[in-house]
């Protein structure tokens, strides 16, 4: 693995390959751990490094939070270092303007367990990078309506309402 990557130093997908065999096969979340850590600050631009990144770092959360004879709505998860990276990634220059990379890590942290905080931050961000991007700124209103469990059809209809013309 290691040479792959020596041999490909830019190549994102080696990076997340040698990564997730660490963390996946060799049960080593550290080494992973590590080697993104190296592949980001490498290539700083690449958007599905520092999503698999984000994402492993997600997954390593929820495993080391102690749920033992916890009653779920008392159990606490640790989301600092993906909050952290979330943070490099709003000011790595070349991903602050990647709508896609956001609106994955979204999808990421709907799986997740509060998360909710996280992902208000997210659309607040993405609105204020994206204010004059009128898709963007209809997923992430989408995205917010739906969080309510509001209906394809009834976000549709709301904000067509909302952007009518008086």
């Amino acid at each position: 693995m290691y040479s792959a990557v020596k041999m490909n130093p830019t190549n994102a997908d080696i990076w997340i390959l040698c990564a997730k065999w660490h963390a996946e096969f060799n049960n080593n979340p550290e080494s992973a751990r590590n080697i993104f850590r190296r592949g980001v600050k490498l290539i700083k631009e690449n958007g599905s490094l520092w999503y698999e990144f984000f994402k492993l770092e997600m997954i390593l959360a929820i495993q080391n939070t102690e749920t033992v004879d916890v009653p779920e709505q008392d159990i606490k998860y640790d989301y600092d270092v993906p909050k952290l990276i979330y943070g490099e990634i709003q000011q790595a220059k070349a991903l602050r303007f990647n709508h896609q990379l956001r609106f994955a890590i979204l999808e990421l942290l709907a799986n997740y367990p509060k998360t909710s905080e996280m992902q208000n931050t997210i659309l607040a961000d993405t609105l204020e990078n994206f204010r004059h991007d009128e898709f963007v700124i209809y997923k992430c209103l989408s995205w917010r309506w739906q969080a309510y469990g509001a209906g394809e059809t009834q976000v549709y209809n709301a904000l067509k309402q909302a952007t009518e013309v008086r």
